[in-house]
């Protein structure tokens, strides 16, 4: 049951495989139920179910298909028979792709291993019916190629703690690019979310995000620094935040704080650092703290962060539900 007090007004839509939401739609006529997903992040996000199989036409139950060949541009065959059904399948996709584009999504969440939707790590079979490679599904990879920006994970990963963290993370950063720059806003509606979000694609890659800086001073033409701008974000949302990061961004925080701290308030922080670094509390921890003293000290310019200071929603998914 979904909360209905939790920014009902503007959901979070995350497309995922169909199969792992209950519905019956594997090749064997089964199911992938993933009772996390949907019991527990499902309470605060808008699914979007897609099964690329049977919304193609190939039925249920089917024959189980494979990967064939060169393992960047995979045929997709009928494992018995040999048939090659890539083109219907690239076909629905391209279509499908213009009906998620409408859906505005904020994130995807795959199934591992299947030829069409698999993230990575999917057999690729040569002639003799021997893996040669692993590659990644047919509908991943058109979906990806069509909606660089929309962060991807697969089930196995999702159950990574570190991995949903950081998949949320870029969640809630195209929700905040559909609410600030999506639209033709101009470059200072991209200024002021470039401004908004800086730590968090810091912690994402300090590289992309020196580019980032240089486009935003470089361009006074909206469309081209629109478009280098959408690119640099596609990259940078592909990318793994670390711990490193997020603990040099945190003892920076300490420093701009260090006027106002006290003696006991700046070791309190700085013991939870370490002890985050070294395991033994979550990053959320760290960060609640920091966002209290932020608060206690009217720190507008720190509350303005969206690393300091995030969605509520983005706070309890991250803190997985």
């Amino acid at each position: 049951m979904k909360n209905p007090n939790i920014d009902s007004g503007n959901p979070v839509k995350i497309g995922i495989s169909a199969c792992l939401l209950g519905k019956r739609v594997r090749y064997d006529g089964k199911d992938s139920l993933d009772p996390y997903i949907v019991n527990t992040i499902g309470r605060y996000v808008t699914f979007v179910p897609v099964c690329p199989e049977y919304e193609a036409g190939f039925g249920i139950p089917r024959q189980p298909m494979i990967l064939y060949g060169d393992v960047e541009r995979p045929r997709l065959l009928i494992k018995k028979t040999q048939e090659d059904v890539t083109e219907k399948l690239h076909s629905w996709a391209l279509k499908k792709i213009k009906v998620l584009k409408d859906e505005r999504l904020m994130g995807y969440i795959f199934k591992s291993k299947s030829p069409s939707c698999g993230k990575h790590g999917v057999k690729v079979y040569d002639g003799r019916g021997h893996v040669v490679r692993r590659g990644a599904g047919i509908f991943k990879s058109i979906f990806q190629n069509s909606l660089p920006l929309i962060p991807v994970v697969d089930e196995q990963e999702f159950h990574n703690s570190g991995i949903r963290d950081d998949f949320f993370i870029s969640v809630f950063l195209i929700k905040r690019w559909y609410q600030t720059c999506d639209g033709r806003k101009g470059l200072k509606a991209i200024r002021s979310f470039h401004k908004e979000n800086r730590l968090i694609l810091f912690s994402k890659s300090p590289g992309t995000l020196r580019e980032m800086d240089a486009l935003i001073h470089r361009h006074k033409s909206f469309s081209k620094g629109h478009r280098e701008y959408v690119e640099l974000l596609s990259r940078i949302i592909g990318m793994r935040s670390t711990m490193a990061r997020h603990v040099k961004i945190m003892k920076k925080i300490i420093r701009s704080l260090t006027n106002s701290l006290s003696e006991r308030e700046r070791e309190l922080i700085q013991e939870s650092i370490e002890h985050y670094r070294r395991g033994i509390i979550p990053f959320l921890m760290v960060l609640t703290l920091i966002n209290h003293y932020s608060k206690k000290y009217q720190r507008e310019d720190l509350l303005k962060e969206c690393y300091i200071n995030p969605n509520p929603l983005e706070l309890i998914l991250r803190n997985h539900a």
